[in-house]
């Protein structure tokens, strides 16, 4: 071959040598560029899986937090239904015993306003309110009374009487002095004046004028 052809060839071959290993240098640092960014890449993965890491984390404290929440929810709303139907029971249960308290005040206010009348028994007034009472007491139409003796029922009107508050004193009388009973009924002392009283039958027969004398034979204590 003829030296000044192969001068030109080996120049060629030399300048696509540089070419080429320019080429080379150029892609082994796009390579270097890309192995760097994929390395990036893959510290930002890590760093990202361990951020989700961290937020599973973080969200199964608050599920269990959450949980924890609503059974204590759940708890307080049992202890207020608790609360309330205890608070419901007491109110009735203190109803109850204001209502048994008010019947106890009223039983005992009967009770003393009997009391009184036993206590502090009077008189008659007046022979209408003799009448009256008469009427509606029962001592001489009640059946099984019927049968008893006029020495037993002047003193069952008597106790009937003074439980009302009245004196109608049970009196016995030997007309003629034989040792006999001749009358057995109740004295009623209605202002100046005495009236006999049968038990049998009710009825009222003037007997006598005495002195007047107090309504209330104890009113002087």
């Amino acid at each position: 071959m003829n030296k000044w052809i192969a001068i030109p060839i080996i120049g060629i071959m030399a300048v696509g040598l540089t070419i080429t290993g320019v080429f080379y240098l150029q892609e082994a640092n796009k390579l270097d560029d890309a192995q760097n960014a994929i390395a990036n890449l893959q510290g930002d993965v890590s760093d990202l899986k361990g951020d989700l890491a961290a937020a599973e984390r973080n969200l199964t404290i608050a599920e269990a937090d959450l949980t924890a929440s609503e059974v204590t929810s759940l708890t307080l709303k049992e202890e207020l239904l608790d609360s309330t139907t205890r608070v419901t029971t007491l109110e009735t249960e203190l109803d109850e015993g204001n209502s048994a308290i008010q019947t106890q005040q009223s039983l005992n206010l009967t009770l003393s306003g009997e009391l009184e009348k036993v206590q502090n028994p009077r008189h008659f007034e007046t022979l209408d309110e003799l009448e009256a009472w008469l009427a509606q007491d029962d001592t001489d139409t009640r059946v099984r009374w019927q049968s008893l003796p006029p020495e037993q029922k002047v003193f069952i009107l008597q106790v009937r009487a003074l439980r009302d508050g009245y004196l109608l004193p049970a009196w016995f009388e030997d007309f003629d002095f034989d040792n006999i009973i001749d009358f057995v009924g109740n004295l009623a002392y209605i202002g100046d004046e005495i009236y006999y009283v049968w038990p049998l039958d009710d009825s009222v027969a003037e007997f006598a004028f005495v002195p007047p004398i107090p309504s209330h034979p104890l009113s002087s204590e």
